[in-house]
């Protein structure tokens, strides 16, 4: 409204001085008045003024427009949260295992199908209420079997530092998130098992292999992040032949603390460098927003989801697991599930948010750079995986980029908006869409992108290709 109230303010100064001076001119002078007169002077001049004004403000703005050939990154100006990242890694990433545990079930064949038709969604849950004493609609977990995990968790509580919760909260709580992290982690632990011993390339005859490096990074909730990185490292114990490492929290890089993708590029980036490393990377995530504590917080917050706050956030609860290595560690008769082919970066100039741009400018800017690289038409993209939810402006802007860039593709059915079926799932969100990513990918033998759109600002994408297509 401001734009257009300034637009047309000439123009009616104009046409007012215009009619002021013909009354002044015409009360002054002894000229007979009729109906031509009226005509020119109070129509056919204020009409002739506007339109020489518009045209010379057009011309104007023209003649000063610099081409846009000669812009050069030395004149752009100075706004690093509105440029894409440039990340042109040329090394793709073999996905050996996605694992999941979701609300919905844990078993691809299972969840991906009514994803699709969009069957599943959070319900109203009886034993979770708001301040008012309502059911609160949340995404939890129905079958999980808490108790098993309850003695280990009493125990490391007992050997941690006090500054935890307190004993009955924090037992309810943190098995909860063991029992999340149960199925997928045992599952992985499989696939980490079937895993051929790393090639002797500089082992002296007779002497075992050096062990094969596994990096992993955790994103779960802080005051839970030593619990679980004790409770993997317990777990892999199960495991010979591998030597356990944690990603810790980078302060120069804090994108990595909490984006899978940007995390896998990285290893990606030193598999570049070290083309002899054998590494594997573990990618664990784990959150859950679905007990009455988190949604208290929420609540008095007022970040939790209502009819009165549509933009409030839906608990839900998930965990998940990916393994990626180089796809030249894959031995010729095994497969992967995916291959990660491609990712992109960068951060909007405002935030989504009710006071933000509901846009995908930054999005639409990222993705045509990278099916480019990826060697991908927009026609070869058969959906979209995001941690997008119920949010107006997250949705939108998702919904936006396929319109524009994926035409062949529905913003609603071709994509698995995982934040919509199983609610805000916190830290495990991102990693959690790429992992459908890779499971859409081998159902469907067709690219796929992923996308991690949990941050007001920072946006995140990437191409995943079926292991079969790609590697062959």
């Amino acid at each position: 409204m401001q734009r257009i109230l300034g637009l047309l303010l000439v123009p009616f100064l104009l046409v007012g001085l215009i009619w002021l001076g013909t009354v002044i001119y015409l009360q002054q002078s002894a000229a007979q008045v009729d109906g031509n007169a009226l005509l020119l002077h109070f129509v056919y001049i204020p009409l002739a003024a506007v339109t020489l004004w518009f045209a010379g403000k057009t011309a104007f703005t023209w003649l000063t427009r610099e081409p846009a050939a000669s812009a050069s990154p030395a004149t752009a100006p100075a706004a690093p949260l509105a440029q894409p990242a440039a990340t042109p890694i040329p090394l793709p990433l073999a996905i050996l295992a996605a694992e999941f545990s979701t609300p919905g079930g844990d078993w691809a064949e299972q969840v991906l199908p009514e994803l699709r038709e969009g069957k599943l969604r959070p319900e109203l849950a009886d034993d979770m209420l708001n301040a008012e004493g309502l059911p609160v609609s949340c995404a939890r977990h129905a079958d999980l079997d808490t108790e098993a995990h309850q003695e280990w968790l009493e125990k490391w509580l007992h050997s941690a530092s006090p500054e935890h919760p307190s004993q009955l909260e924090a037992v309810a709580d943190g098995a909860r998130l063991l029992a999340l992290l149960d199925g997928p982690l045992t599952r992985s632990l499989d696939t980490l098992t079937a895993l051929p011993p790393p090639l002797p390339e500089h082992t002296p005859a007779g002497t075992p292999p050096a062990p094969r490096p596994l990096l992993i990074k955790l994103f779960a909730p802080a005051p839970w992040q030593d619990m679980l990185a004790a409770h993997l490292r317990e777990r892999l114990t199960e495991l010979s032949g591998f030597a356990i490492g944690f990603i810790k929290h980078d302060a120069q890089r804090p994108e990595l603390h909490h984006d899978p993708i940007r995390v896998a590029d990285a290893f990606a980036l030193d598999l570049r460098k070290n083309p002899g490393s054998q590494a594997t990377l573990m990618l664990v995530a784990c959150d859950s927003l679905s007990n009455q504590a988190r949604i208290d917080q929420l609540e008095a917050e007022g970040r939790l989801f209502s009819a009165g706050t549509p933009d409030g956030l839906v608990p839900g609860e998930s965990a998940a697991i990916l393994l990626a290595a180089a796809p030249s560690q894959i031995p010729a008769e095994s497969e992967a599930l995916a291959r990660l082919e491609r990712s992109a970066w960068g951060a909007r100039q405002k935030p989504v948010d009710a006071r933000g741009r509901t846009d995908a400018e930054l999005l639409g800017r990222l993705l045509p750079e990278l099916l480019e690289h990826a060697g991908l038409a927009a026609s070869e993209v058969c959906g979209l995986s995001s941690d997008c939810d119920q949010r107006a402006a997250w949705f939108t802007e998702a919904a936006t980029l396929m319109s524009t860039h994926l035409p062949e593709l529905d913003p609603v059915s071709d994509h698995l908006s995982l934040g919509r079926s199983f609610g805000h799932t916190g830290h495990a969100g991102p990693l959690l869409a790429l992992v459908m990513a890779a499971h859409t990918a081998q159902a469907e033998s067709r690219a796929v992108l992923a996308a991690a759109l949990f941050d007001p600002v920072q946006r995140s994408l990437a191409v995943l290709r079926p292991w079969q297509v790609s590697a062959s």
